[in-house]
């Protein structure tokens, strides 16, 4: 089975990548990446609209495809995420060839959504995955090797769990072996500082998007897969668990902008595991969850990049800013947080909630601890908001949201705080 809108768009960000990577001017690239985004997100929206009319099957030389993925709203989230990304991408860490390299990890990302044939989801992450990785080599080619090392050895568990699902009949140990590689490619088992580097370090586009988007992809290789009763997945989300409190905590204390969010981050992925193992199955809860933590994440990565590209590397020590000053990006920057967490009104609020009374049942203290690390983050993000837009009386005349960063920003606020009003059935 296929399924048109995603062949569509991964085809059109598979040709406009190989035209971006023939550019030489960097501005020009994203200017027509940007361009191709929002092209990519309005067809999207088209997508979803004709499904939601009752549109679901087209059919071309006599053979039927399928409109959308059954994922509700799926092409849409990623063509949402593509288009702040690129919108927030700076032009002094975003050469050409990056730009070329986020448009082809949505093309794979696109792919492996595009249909049901095992092998061609696979081979789509795995090429996404080395994407992420060359685009952190050619910046960083001393610290990304141990950053590489855990990404090969999280892909090694990840083909061997489905294996061990597909071939071997032995779904218990496959799926664990599928969480396990998540959680080694994203830094939460071992817990190690070689996956907040790549996100402190590595540029803002690659690396966000893999942070947000990696657990997705990989744990939808095992839909239909039910994850309870299984002893070796329990004690992964328990695991989760504590790194996520564990990252929060250590998010809270850095004077470094971008290591604070680099834990930030970790934490939420070590919740988003925990609540993926602990539904057991693919459920609208969970999909909102991730839906809404990633493009808040995002948002508000976002929004500390484009400050620090007008004031420099940011710190915590004491504010340095001036709300009045710029008042589009520090409304964007509180509300983008407080939704990254989530906040009341917001789109993962109740998802997150039913989550956590489904979680209590089967792991009550990890479920606490997941609890505190959201309230942890919460605090962190109004510690972040106040150093960086109070304490500053002096107009430094900076420069507030670009229109392009300001329809970007105001899009993802308006699907954060306006979704939770739709319902996904």
């Amino acid at each position: 089975m296929f399924y048109i809108s995603h062949i569509v768009i991964g085809g059109a960000l598979l040709l406009a990548a190989l035209y971006v990577q023939k550019l030489k001017e960097t501005a020009q690239a994203k200017q027509f990446s940007i361009h191709c985004s929002w092209l990519l997100l309005l067809a999207a929206v088209t997508s979803v609209v004709l499904t939601r009319l009752g549109v679901s099957n087209i059919t071309f030389f006599g053979q039927g495809f399928l409109l959308a993925n059954p994922v509700p709203f799926l092409d849409l989230f990623l063509c949402l995420v593509l288009t702040v990304s690129l919108s927030f991408a700076s032009l002094k860490d975003h050469p050409v060839k990056i730009f070329s390299a986020i448009l082809f990890l949505m093309a794979c990302t696109h792919c492996q959504f595009s249909t049901e044939i095992f092998a061609i989801k696979l081979l789509a992450n795995i090429g996404g995955t080395l994407a992420v990785v060359w685009c952190f080599q050619t910046g960083c080619k001393q610290e990304s090797r141990i950053f590489s090392l855990y990404q090969y050895s999280g892909l090694l568990l990840l083909v061997a769990g489905l294996c061990l699902i597909k071939l071997a009949q032995l779904p218990e140990a496959g799926i664990g072996l599928v969480f396990l590689s998540i959680m080694v490619r994203q830094g939460i088992l071992p817990f190690n500082s070689a996956y907040t580097h790549f996100l402190e370090k590595a540029p803002f586009g690659p690396g966000l998007l893999f942070g947000i988007l990696h657990l997705g992809t990989s744990a939808f290789l095992i839909t239909g897969v039910n994850a309870h009763n299984n002893a070796f997945a329990f004690g992964l989300a328990i695991a989760a668990s504590v790194t996520s409190v564990f990252a929060s905590l250590i998010g809270l204390t850095q004077v470094k902008g971008r290591r604070s969010l680099s834990y930030l981050l970790l934490s939420q992925s070590g919740f988003m595991v925990f609540a993926w193992i602990s539904s057991g199955n693919v459920s609208s809860a969970l999909l909102l969850s991730w839906y809404s933590m990633a493009i808040a994440t995002l948002g508000f990565a976002a929004m500390l990049h484009s400050i620090e590209i007008r004031r420099g590397r940011l710190n915590l020590n004491t504010g340095s800013g001036n709300y009045a000053h710029t008042p589009k990006m520090a409304i964007a920057c509180l509300l983008l947080g407080f939704a990254s967490v989530g906040f009341p009104l917001t789109l993962g609020f109740s998802a997150i909630e039913g989550i956590l009374e489904q979680s209590f049942v089967l792991f009550p203290l990890a479920t606490i601890l997941c609890v505190l690390a959201l309230a942890i983050n919460s605090i962190n993000v109004v510690r972040i908001f106040f150093l960086l837009f109070t304490g500053q009386r002096k107009n430094t005349y900076e420069p507030d949201l670009t229109p392009g960063e300001n329809i970007a920003a105001i899009f993802s606020i308006a699907v954060l705080f306006l979704g939770s009003l739709i319902s996904l059935h």
